[in-house]
Order: C-alpha cells, then sequence, then structure tokens
C-alpha cells in the first residue's frame, strides 16, 4: 500500500541520525562555540533527511507503477492529504461520526478497493453491480442517500446560524438505520 515496514529501515535511520547529530551535539557540549561547524552539520542532517524522502517517494511511485490499474488508483487516493483522517476522528455520535460493525467493514473496503460484502450481483437499473456502481447509479439509491444526508446536514446548520428560510422534507414514516417499522415486513 506505499508504507515503509519500520523494522526495515529502523536502523538505517538510527545510524543516519545518531551519525549526523553527535558531532553538534559534543561541539556543544563540550563548549566548543563553533557555530559554522554546528551549521554544517545541520546541512548535513537536512541533505540526508531530504535524500531518505526522495527515497521513500521513488519507493511509492514504483509500487504504484507496478500495480495494476484500479489499485495504484486507490493508492494514489488514499495518500492524498486528508484522506485518512477520517480514521482518526473521534467517534461523537451526536456529530453523526460513529460507525457501526458494518459501516466500517464497508468503509474500509471502498477505501481499498474490495467488494462489499452481501452487495446483490445486479442493480435494480440491470446493471452489474460493483462498488462504484452502487455509489453512482441514480437508481439505486446510494447517491440519493447522500445528496440527502447533505442536505440535511447544510439545513440544520443554516438553522443553527439563524436561517430560518430553510426547510427538510418531512419524513412519511420514521425510521433508524438498524429497525424498520413493522409495516415494512419486518
Amino acid at each position: 500500500m506505499g508504507l515503509d515496514n519500520p523494522v526495515d529501515s529502523a536502523y538505517f535511520q538510527y545510524m543516519n541520525s545518531f551519525s549526523v547529530t553527535r558531532p553538534p551535539l559534543d561541539a556543544i557540549l563540550n563548549g566548543e562555540g563553533n557555530i559554522a561547524r554546528i551549521d554544517e552539520e545541520c546541512i548535513k542532517l537536512r541533505q540526508v533527511c531530504q535524500m531518505e524522502e526522495f527515497e521513500r517517494k521513488q519507493g511509492q511511485k514504483k509500487l504504484i507503477c507496478d500495480a495494476s490499474l484500479s489499485v495504484g488508483r486507490y493508492l494514489e487516493l488514499n495518500k492524498e492529504v486528508g484522506a485518512s483522517s477520517w480514521l482518526s476522528a473521534k467517534p461523537y455520535r451526536h456529530l453523526g461520526f460513529e460507525l457501526n460493525q458494518q459501516e466500517f467493514a464497508d468503509a474500509m473496503a471502498l477505501r481499498y478497493g474490495f467488494s462489499i460484502l452481501n452487495l446483490p450481483s445486479h442493480c435494480i437499473c440491470g446493471k452489474e453491480n460493483s462498488s462504484d456502481h452502487a455509489l453512482s447509479c441514480s437508481n439505486g439509491g446510494f447517491s440519493i442517500m447522500r445528496h440527502d444526508e447533505l442536505w440535511d446536514d447544510l439545513a440544520e446548520a443554516a438553522s443553527h446560524a439563524g436561517i430560518k428560510a430553510v426547510e427538510t422534507e418531512k419524513v412519511l414514516l420514521p425510521y433508524d438505520d438498524h429497525n424498520l417499522p413493522s409495516t415494512y415486513g419486518g
């Protein structure tokens, strides 16, 4: 997935860090006061860090080039800034940041390009179903659900801001995500 195994590079990084930081530390501790020498050592440290970053990025590029087109796409998307922020968000239920076990499994499957479990083989539109199709088909409901959730969030934010001209559609039969009313045969 483009991630480095820290075990493979730990000793190398430790030795680089030690060899670059030890001389300026010794100079400071011994009171040498040779600022030019300390600056030279800091420049060396910066160059080593830049070289390590360059090698890491080259390794990631090679991994993405060697991957299939779809896997490469997921790798590229997952390394975008902020792409993992939802994984470290605190699961505040009142803010809608809590995922149940199935939602988390589905989110991870989408993140890494795996098939979502128990997804019907064909969509109601007649096309073969896939994760991408389920998220984009206008007949399948997921795009409408995302639209409605966004609309509800925006309407609530506007209401909190004091805007009174915003109104959402009324729900005909109330339900929660886990329990449909008995009128649905559940």
